[in-house]
């Protein structure tokens, strides 16, 4: 027996060292939680003190057990009382995990209960000092408000850490309340009960070893209230107590026992068995909880896994049968899906490469369209020429072509233009207008999006306005705006409305109001604009048209775009382009302006060449067009003549329809160069100095 004391008395004395040095390693190296790691580093600091001043004086010396209440004794338990309290506290508190809340109502109830119940008992009983009691009435106050906070902590931990420390302490708290009604009651039984003891060298050690796992960067983390693991933790904590009342309690009841010292004697026992009750019932929920998880994440990792394109194995580990056959279901749902995904991959395989021969004679027919055809005409059919390439490369890489393209620093209105040109022409109705609403300064909103992407968007919902419009005197507006750091693109129509009932489930998969629809196109809209930091709103009322606006958020303009130019008097402008309804169209921007620049047009590399010699000699703003049709020269054939005369005056501004190519921007930003796209060249504000 007497090397069992010591056995126990050394293992309490070295764990609560333990915890002093580990706790002082982990404050220099885990700033997570470094608040909690200080108060459990001092407390434990006192509670050390006070476990050898204790051991040494009562069981080794002897002394008297009447002297452990001495302040020398109690003083530094009440302060790692204290600061284990408050530690717990602001974990949850930092956590912001509610504590007094009917998840908590037990644990709340039964630590007001045994405070009152045993602070009555110890003031009724005459077996020690006022002073004495008051010290013993504290210090159980205490244990249950380390006990109340620290399993809540226990109960909704998702960290080992967490439960090892909160165990730790609930089997230290709950030894010492043991012992203060031991001494209460039976005082004399104190030093020799081996049993409290032993429960306190096993929580200082079971807090050691947790300050021990622990890692260094480790933040704490708890399951939410509305979780498995809280629900799990209350129902089992409730049936524990129901269970325990019938077994504990019923048998005094019906024994016959009318001896009230009996009775008091039999009493006190029943917070010190409840409490204990209660710790096992958290600890078996949270080992329910976890075999109840354990397949649940193992499904939400497969679905995941399975989003992704890797068909994962399901092998549910615990003996709960319905979860086996739900595993065996998720996982023929994947087989079948997979089935179905590959016969629908090889069916769009097909399609792309059908698409592809055709595709190819029509992008070389657009090639050989002679300069005399109007501009406009030749770049809507090579940007429909590349959308159908888009579409076809979407097709041919199996969806993986929408994860290799880059986001790119993109100009919203020239996006809008060209796919505003597009249904024009392949919505052409004369009983439905399209009007453009947005003026010159919209030109300048930027945004990181995928052009092809939102290309499709926005074609989408033209679509979707022109479908609802069923009447004669139909109208589209399009408008593009600023708002808050962010730019807006209205789409408005004068259709048939959408009904509220279908507007709740608008943008669910699936759902669809087209007899031939997939209802995917504004599911998608909403799933790429959500990626972007952009997001898609409708507003519509029947019989009045729907209003839908797409917000993406603003970058700043690049330094290749110009927003406006201006013109100095009798400056020499030359012009080189192919078109010459491109140069008429500039003479025309000149007039509304009463600007007479020294105009010089130039239609070939050839025209320019033989103009060189005379233009080197002069200070010129320079329009360069970029492609030339037939030919095989380009606008860099141009500017890097311009370059190599060397002149610092010159101004060059290249104006293309493919003002969101990288390599041009790229090289436009090198060398100076500013873009004017060439939906903009008509609208851009001009002023002469």
């Amino acid at each position: 027996m007497l090397n069992a004391s010591y056995f126990i008395m050394f293992i309490q004395i070295i764990s609560d060292i333990a915890c002093v040095c580990f706790s002082a390693n982990l404050i220099r190296n885990n700033k997570q939680q470094k608040l909690f790691y200080i108060l459990s580093f001092f407390s434990f600091a006192f509670l050390a003190f006070d476990d050898i001043y204790y051991n040494y004086s009562f069981r080794i010396l002897k002394l008297d057990q009447s002297m452990s209440g001495e302040l020398i004794n109690v003083v530094p338990l009440f302060i790692f009382q204290i600061l284990q309290s408050c530690n717990w506290y602001i974990l949850l508190k930092q956590q912001n995990v509610k504590i007094f809340t009917w998840l908590n109502l037990p644990y709340l109830l039964f630590g007001a209960a045994v405070s009152c119940v045993l602070a009555y008992f110890f003031m009724t009983t005459q077996s020690s000092s006022a002073f004495s009691t008051i010290e013993d009435v504290i210090s159980v106050t205490l244990d249950m408000c380390v006990w109340f906070f620290t399993i809540i902590c226990l109960g909704r931990s998702q960290s080992r850490t967490i439960a090892l420390l909160a165990l730790g302490c609930l089997m230290i708290a709950s030894a010492d309340l043991t012992m203060t009604c031991l001494y209460m009651f039976h005082k004399d039984s104190v030093v020799a009960a081996l049993w409290p003891h032993a429960i306190w060298a096993f929580g200082a050690f079971l807090m050691a070893y947790g300050f021990v796992k622990a890692d260094k960067k480790e933040k704490f983390t708890f399951y939410r209230p509305d979780s498995i693991h809280a629900n799990c933790s209350w129902w089992v904590l409730i049936a524990s107590l129901v269970a325990f009342i019938i077994g504990f309690v019923f048998p005094i009841l019906f024994t016959g026992t009318r001896d009230a010292g009996q009775i008091q004697l039999s009493m006190w026992d029943l917070p010190i068995s409840l409490m204990f009750t209660m710790i096992a019932a958290t600890l078996m929920s949270n080992r329910f909880s976890n075999i109840i998880l354990s397949p649940i994440k193992l499904f939400s990792n497969s679905i995941e896994s399975f989003s992704d394109g890797v068909k994962p194995e399901i092998a549910v580990k615990n003996d709960i049968n319905e979860f086996k056959i739900l595993g065996d279901f998720i996982d023929k749902s994947f087989t079948n899906i997979s089935e179905q995904l590959d016969k629908e991959i090889k069916i769009a395989a097909q399609v792309a490469h059908d698409i592809r021969s055709p595709l190819c004679a029509l992008e070389i027919g657009i090639k050989a369209i002679p300069s005399t055809i109007d501009e406009s005409i030749r770049v809507l059919l090579r940007d429909a020429a590349q959308h159908i390439r888009d579409i076809t490369n979407m097709l041919e890489k199996n969806n993986q072509h929408i994860t290799m393209q880059k986001r790119q620093d993109s100009q919203i209105a020239d996006i809008l233009d060209s796919v505003v040109s597009e249904r024009r022409l392949a919505l052409s109705s004369p009983n439905i207008k399209i009007n453009q609403l947005y003026q010159s300064d919209a030109y300048s909103y930027f945004s990181n999006v995928i052009p092809s992407m939102l290309k499709r968007i926005l074609t989408n919902l033209i679509n979707n306005a022109h479908e609802a419009i069923t009447h004669s005197n139909g109208v589209i507006n399009i408008d593009l705006t600023q708002q808050d750091n962010q730019c807006v693109l209205t789409i408005s129509d004068n259709g048939a409305g959408i009904s509220e009932e279908n507007m709740r489930s608008l943008f669910r998969r699936g759902f669809t109001t087209k007899q031939n629809g997939s209802g995917l196109g504004l599911h998608h809209a909403e799933e790429i604009l959500t990626e972007w930091s952009g997001k898609i709103e409708v507003n519509s009322n029947v019989g009045i048209g729907t209003e839908v606006k797409v917000s993406l958020p603003l970058i700043s303009t690049p330094a290749w775009f110009v927003g406006d130019l201006t013109l100095r008097e009798n400056e020499t402008i030359v012009c080189i382009d192919d078109s010459q309804a491109v140069y008429y169209g500039w003479l025309e921007r000149f007039k509304s302006i009463s600007f007479q620049p020294n105009f010089i047009y130039c239609s070939s590399k050839e025209d320019f060449l033989q103009k060189v010699p005379t233009l080197k000699y002069q200070n010129a703003t320079y329009f360069i067009d970029f492609e030339y049709s037939g030919k095989s020269y380009q606008g860099y054939d141009f500017t890097n003549i311009l370059l190599t005369i060397g002149n610092a005056n010159n101004r060059i501004f290249i104006v293309t329809s493919r003002s969101g190519d990288d390599a041009l921007q790229g090289y436009c930003v090198k060398h100076s160069i500013r873009i004017i796209p060439k939906n903009f060249s008509v609208r851009i504000p001009i002023c002469v100095t």
